[in-house]
């Protein structure tokens, strides 16, 4: 079992080859939905210099990683300016 928490639940560790060994994969975090835009939003690290780390693994982004996973939980909290503001 390996846990990453705060500072250390960046998109890098997300997109680490070394989840292909675990069975089961499970992501608890806040969720951006905006039209055009729907994210689980990770920690962005601050001394990166590799710009395609944004922080935000989009649902494209979670398609095209290779795990070999039974079962991937994404539960996030989702964010919405619409749900927010009642639009």
């Amino acid at each position: 079992m390996d846990i990453k928490l705060r500072k250390d639940a960046t998109e890098e560790n997300a997109r680490s080859t070394d989840l292909k060994k675990y069975g089961y994969i499970s992501f608890a975090c806040h969720g951006i939905v905006y039209p055009g835009f729907q994210s689980l939003a990770l920690c962005a690290e601050k001394d990166s210099l590799n710009a395609t780390q944004d922080g935000y693994l989009t649902f494209e982004e979670i398609l095209g990683l290779d795990w070999n996973a039974k079962l991937v939980v994404l539960a996030a909290y989702i964010w919405s300016p619409f749900v927010l503001f009642g639009e």
